[in-house]
């Protein structure tokens, strides 16, 4: 096997935009998790606006719907905060260094092929485990900023 054939040449590109897409999945899902963090701050601090004597919202929220507004906060925060912390994301099918490159280019096709293939199963599978945990972590953290706005509808309704 002295280059590569239309078929080996298919699984590299078919891997490598399967590898393209898993970077692209875990970008918007860091994107997720940040206008999570964004959009239960902004509902935090309006909520504790309208929710002071001088603002003559007619009535306070009961003191347990706040601390469970904050609470909630919490958690989506945290939970958001830990979805786009950094994780074993793979770029490339190998680490880039150059003595990787070396390693690589000193291969014979034969083995060149087969381990590049390798480096990209490997780096899918693990972007797959990154994405599914970032997933996770980011359902469960939009589940408390709807839990915040239930909240927010209690104290409404019992303010008045």
């Amino acid at each position: 096997m002295s280059q590569l054939t239309f078929q080996n040449q298919s699984v590299l590109d078919v891997a490598g935009e399967y590898l393209k897409t898993y970077r692209e999945v875990l970008k918007a899902l860091d994107d997720k998790a940040q206008e999570n963090i964004n959009v239960s701050s902004i509902i935090v601090a309006i909520v504790g606006a309208f929710n002071t004597p001088q603002a003559g919202s007619g009535g306070q929220f009961d003191q347990r719907l706040i601390l469970s507004i904050f609470l909630a906060y919490g958690l989506v925060f945290i939970l958001s905060y830990w979805a786009r912390f950094p994780r074993g994301m793979a770029v490339t099918p190998w680490e880039p260094s150059w003595e990787a490159a070396r390693k690589f280019a000193a291969l014979p096709l034969e083995q060149y092929y087969p381990q590049l293939v390798s480096g990209y199963v490997k780096g899918i599978e693990a972007n797959r485990e990154v994405a599914k945990f970032k997933a996770f972590l980011v359902r469960i953290a939009t589940f408390f900023i709807g839990a915040i706005v239930v909240f927010i509808l209690l104290g409404i309704a019992s303010s008045r």
